[in-house]
């Protein structure tokens, strides 16, 4: 089993494996799904008389439950931060991919390493996800997995993250930025690529802009990104608020914002790092 101490050794591969992570695809939106929810619990037996999980509605994201589905594969590599499932049921056009958890929470809080979960292929299961709506991509995270009768739980009933509830990050990386003065813009565009910066730890955007120009913007560390839930993909429509740097002259994102006006903020006008929200 893979520790989560040698996970944390290992920047460069959490940084490569997210921007893996950023290309996944998934596919088609649900139908009316069944209505037998499992139970609950954290990596422990399901308790049959215990309550269902209740969703707190919220602006543009929806929670359904589909059970006596099937996981159909478990897309899950050592060095890999955030591992999915393919999961297929009688109620969607096509099978899912569903996105779990990172995995030093998976070992650290639920037990569950890489090896017992590529065991989950082609196994029935019970889940329990949520999406957002208005969304340039789909993308699904599980609340809830129920496989062999054991319920381990990723989110809140309303999908907040069980390894970071808050939204906010703890050991937020350096990221501050002394912005030239008068250079702030805001612009849309296509996300053309997202790489890692091995010198500054952080992801770096390429996109194509609505100026006919592509621009190279400095983000955050892979870590915050993955904590915000926020859907950053190749392909991808966005709006970009940035501004230049004093002494590189390069460019850092100020906020970012999808066509559903999802939002995420990563400085301040003055280039300061701030919580994303």
């Amino acid at each position: 089993m893979l520790k989560a101490g040698m996970t944390r050794m290992l920047p460069v591969m959490l940084i490569l494996a997210v921007v893996s992570l950023y290309g996944q695809g998934s596919g088609k939106g649900p139908g009316s799904p069944p209505t037998a929810p499992p139970g609950q619990g954290t990596g422990q037996p399901a308790d049959p008389s215990g309550p269902p999980p209740t969703a707190t509605p919220t602006p543009n994201k929806v929670v359904e439950t589909l059970a006596g589905g099937r996981i159909t594969d478990v897309l899950a590599q050592y060095g890999a931060e955030y591992p999915a499932i393919v999961f297929s049921h009688p109620s969607l056009t096509a099978p899912i991919d569903v996105r779990l958890a990172p995995i030093w929470y998976l070992e650290e809080a639920l037990n569950l390493d890489l090896e017992t979960l590529r065991t989950f292929k082609d196994k029935t299961a019970d889940l329990v996800m949520f999406y957002r709506l208005n969304v340039d991509e789909t993308v699904y995270h599980a609340i809830t997995l129920t496989v062999d009768g054991v319920v381990y739980r990723f989110r809140t009933d309303d999908g907040k993250p069980l390894w970071n509830p808050s939204g906010k990050i703890k050991d937020r990386k350096a990221g501050d930025a002394a912005l030239t003065e008068g250079t702030v813009r805001e612009l849309g565009g296509i996300v053309a690529r997202i790489t890692p910066s091995l010198v500054s730890g952080e992801l770096v955007m390429t996109m194509a802009g609505d100026d006919c120009q592509m621009h190279r913007v400095r983000l955050a560390a892979a870590e915050e990104l993955l904590a915000t839930d926020f859907a950053l993909r190749e392909g991808n429509r966005i709006r970009l608020r940035f501004a230049l740097e004093q002494q590189t002259r390069g460019a850092v994102a100020l906020q970012l914002s999808t066509e559903a006006q999802w939002t995420l903020r990563l400085r301040d006008e003055n280039g300061r790092r701030v919580d994303p929200e």
